[in-house]
């Protein structure tokens, strides 16, 4: 039943994913709405976007998904894989994502070719910009297994690999409201970009980043708080 289901989806929205124009994103917007978790009103999902397990991805009032997108949700599969679950940033009450599910909050932009893998859990608070090529990931694939250090096995990167020679980091990522997450960057599992935060481009973020820093190169570190004009005068 469920292969009939993405048997449908495939006939009816990859003939108008790359129809360009007013009229495609129409199309496009009218297909995921009926498809979504939650979606909001002025939307636009530009040329190629992709979205895996619409159904637990939330996507507020104005926001634009641009030109080949990918958001990635679901439950993780983990089957015979080693999990190690890092700690949660504890969300406000408007904040809270539970594994499995990616949520965009109102008036953000993910830029052209990113990714955002929510298996984790990913919220996208509202005034966001994940900026062309970068990517946000909930859960990576780790060379050891960190929930037993007496575990010496040899664990393998490939997904495709046998389930019982991987382990996998997982751990909800929180990008802040008015954060930005600059081009090319990459942002890991168990990250919380503070409010106002920016990570610049190119940057790799593996650790949490305050309210307001700008934190620059891989790993990325804070190098200088933004202040506002009249905190500055």
């Amino acid at each position: 039943m469920k292969r009939l289901g993405y048997l449908l989806w495939d006939l009816l929205y990859w003939p108008v994913a790359a129809l360009p124009g007013p009229i495609g994103r129409t199309l496009r917007g009218y297909l995921f709405r009926l498809v979504l978790k939650e979606c909001g009103t002025n939307v636009i999902f530009d040329t190629g976007v992709a979205i895996e397990n619409p159904q637990f991805v939330t996507i507020k009032n104005n926001c634009w998904i641009d030109r080949q997108a990918i958001i990635i949700a679901g439950p993780i599969t983990s089957r015979g894989r080693k999990l190690t679950r890092l700690a949660a940033y504890i969300y406000g009450d408007n904040e809270h994502v539970a594994e499995g599910e990616v949520v965009i909050a109102q008036n953000c932009h993910i830029g052209p070719q990113t990714v955002v893998q929510g298996h984790g859990g990913v919220y996208v608070g509202p005034d966001v910009t994940i900026a062309a090529g970068s990517k946000v990931y909930s859960v990576v694939h780790d060379h050891m297994n960190r929930s037993d250090r007496s575990d010496t096995t040899l664990y393998k990167f490939s997904s495709m690999a046998p389930e019982a020679e991987q382990s996998l980091l997982v751990g909800p990522v929180h990008i802040g409201t008015a954060a930005a997450v600059g081009l090319n960057a990459i942002v890991l599992p168990g990250v919380r970009l503070g409010h106002g935060a920016w990570l610049g481009a190119g940057s790799l973020a593996a650790r949490d980043i305050p309210d307001n820093a700008i934190a620059v190169g891989s790993p990325a570190k804070v190098t200088r708080t933004r202040i506002a004009p009249e905190a500055s005068s």
